[in-house]
């Protein structure tokens, strides 16, 4: 494994610093900046990296080149000012991390990057490919996160459970137009999988994704029960010990809308672990069964639940909490 940390001034810094972190890793590097492609060792789906948006609302997003309009993107967290005037927080640094070769069906090569906006305010993005289970082809993965924003001078102020966040390899959030909010997906490529690449994205038409699978998701991230039902309970303070959960991710399948599903699962994501984060501080480095891990909070580590917004300061949140909801990489 290698961990590398970079500073950056703005998004535009992000995508180049990306690229030469995955070529040093082995990636084969195409196209050309500021939209350059990189394509896994051994082959498989290449993707670009880009950095674009606008000044009040700047974005990194990985796009798969294939056609298929699949892609995931972060956006820069906005604090305060008023309605499309935002005070838009700038990247300060990058935490890369990434395997090395020999690359095997255990040990397939990734790159996750936690990229972090002042202390205690991060934003994830990850390409990669499963660890699998079954017999499928492909298995390549992109995900990124996202903060809920507000609608309108009404909009409620969200708990860090809301479905209209973003959660990292999280299919349980309300935005329901596939690729276009910029979940990312992951690509399975069976006879008994009609469509190939599966989003990181809930049901259309409903917030109640355990009912109402269509057959196009992947799910397993923080807010999707599976997993983060152990990792939520993954406390042990009486040993001293940090309990991380893999990200094992699963696809509905039979049933139509409204209908039971079975879950079969696909594999798990390499390098990343949820993890609780009682007594960790964003960027702190643990130690788990001799390994050492980093961990960051999924947006900003804080125990309060519910993002409030004070009218008088202006339109956007005060803050951002994802609560105790971490991730950690793996550092070896």
């Amino acid at each position: 494994m290698t961990y590398l940390e970079q500073a950056v001034a703005t998004v535009a810094d992000i995508p180049a610093a990306i690229v030469a972190f995955a070529e040093a890793r082995g990636w084969t590097v195409g196209g050309l900046a500021p939209q350059s492609e990189i394509t896994r060792p051994g082959g498989g789906k290449t993707f670009s990296i880009a950095a674009g948006g606008t000044a009040t609302r700047p974005s990194v997003f990985v796009t798969a080149t294939d056609g298929s309009g699949m892609f995931a993107r972060i956006y820069s967290p906005r604090r305060n000012g008023t309605q499309n005037a935002p005070i838009v927080l700038a990247p300060t640094k990058l935490h890369l991390f990434g395997n090395e070769a020999p690359f095997t069906e255990e040990n397939p090569p990734y790159v996750a990057v936690a990229i972090e906006f002042g202390f205690n305010n991060f934003r994830h993005l990850y390409i990669g490919n499963m660890v699998k289970m079954g017999d499928y082809e492909g298995g390549e993965i992109i995900s990124a996160n996202q903060y809920a924003e507000p609608v309108n001078s009404n909009t409620n102020n969200p708990s860090f459970t809301s479905v209209y966040h973003k959660y990292l390899f999280s299919a349980n959030h309300a935005h329901q137009t596939d690729a276009g909010i910029g979940a990312g997906g992951v690509n399975i490529e069976h006879v008994d999988n009609a469509q190939p690449w599966r989003y990181f994205d809930g049901p259309t038409g409903t917030i109640n994704m355990y009912t109402n699978f269509n057959g196009r998701e992947v799910f397993g991230g923080w807010q999707d029960v599976i997993n983060s039902s152990l990792a939520s309970s993954g406390i042990a303070s009486y040993s001293a010990s940090n309990i991380l959960v893999p990200v094992n991710l699963y696809v509905p399948v039979s049933g139509g809308m409204g209908s039971d599903y079975r879950f079969r699962p696909i594999g798990h994501v390499p390098g990343v672990r949820l993890v609780r984060m009682d007594g960790i501080d964003p960027g702190e480095q643990i130690e788990v069964a001799n390994k050492n891990w980093m961990v960051f909070p999924e947006f900003s580590r804080d125990l309060r639940q519910n993002s409030p917004r004070d009218n008088s300061l202006g339109f956007y949140w005060d803050y951002e909490t994802s609560y105790l909801c971490g991730l950690a990489y793996a550092m070896d």
